[in-house]
């Protein structure tokens, strides 16, 4: 009789074991660098409050076995979080009996990291914020260091404005003082490789964005000949410029503007 008390006790413990088993639950998902556009790997994902963590792969990914059932928030610590300065809460998830349940985590996106550093700093009237990539065009890798140069013309002003900051070791630049509601030229310039100037406009206490790519570029050689007009006889010892555009800006007695710069080269004759 005592053996078959034992016999109940053994059988009613594996019963009880294999419905708590029944009853976990799991959670899979990925991490992502939202500002390197990347999955995040060997960050380590873990449930506050609980022994259950788990760390990404080299696809970002993980999987958390034998959760049970309930609420939970979820968490991530990564070196990336502190080059950013960001700490991230908790991401809320619900485990059902059985489940598998799916979650996206990530790091916080350049948007929200720039309006943070904006809300923190002094900043004048009318300004607006701007960040980017600079990478290189071919391989799409971000290029520490590059130097991004913003430039507009201010009314009344003879000369332009420039501003300059330079990319993080992602990259990624942002600047929180671009004047707002205006034509600012954006450049950038990494050991030699420039970008074809563009124009961009940002509204007041407002966000921009915009990516830089940097071609590799071999220098060329203008050649022509230089004739009197009038003769049609070559000049000698003349200089002659090459227009192109730059930040230099024109007035007309008619009030209409223009924008030129000149650029010296030789003649060949």
């Amino acid at each position: 009789m005592r053996g078959f008390g034992w016999l109940l006790m053994i059988t009613a413990s594996v019963l009880v074991t294999a419905d708590v088993h029944a009853q976990a639950g799991s959670i899979r998902g990925v991490v992502w660098d939202s500002i390197a556009g990347a999955p995040l790997a060997d960050a380590a994902v873990f449930l506050w409050d609980t022994p259950h963590q788990a760390v990404t792969d080299a696809d970002g990914r993980f999987r958390i076995d034998g959760v049970a059932p309930g609420e939970y928030g979820a968490l991530f610590f990564h070196t990336r979080l502190g080059e950013m300065g960001a700490s991230p809460g908790p991401t809320p998830v619900r485990v059902e009996s059985g489940g598998e349940h799916e979650l996206a985590l990530g790091t916080p996106s350049m948007p929200t990291l720039l309006s943070v550093q904006c809300l923190t700093m002094e900043r004048p009237e009318h300004v607006g914020a701007l960040s980017g990539r600079v990478w290189d065009a071919v391989s799409q890798v971000g290029l520490s260091g590059a130097r991004v140069t913003l430039s507009w013309q201010a009314p009344g002003a003879r000369e332009p404005h420039t501003l300059e900051t330079w990319t993080a070791s992602d990259g990624w630049y942002s600047t929180c003082m671009v004047p707002a509601d205006v034509p600012v030229l954006l450049s950038a310039d990494f050991y030699g490789r420039e970008n074809v100037r563009r124009e961009i406009s940002v509204r007041e206490n407002q966000f921009a964005e915009a990516t830089i790519a940097l071609y590799e570029t071999e220098p060329s050689r203008i050649a022509g000949q230089l004739v009197d007009r009038g003769s049609g006889s070559p000049v000698e010892g003349a200089e002659t410029w090459s227009a192109v555009r730059t930040f230099a800006r024109l007035r007309t007695g008619a009030g209409r503007s223009s924008s030129r710069a000149s650029l010296r080269a030789p003649i060949c004759s």
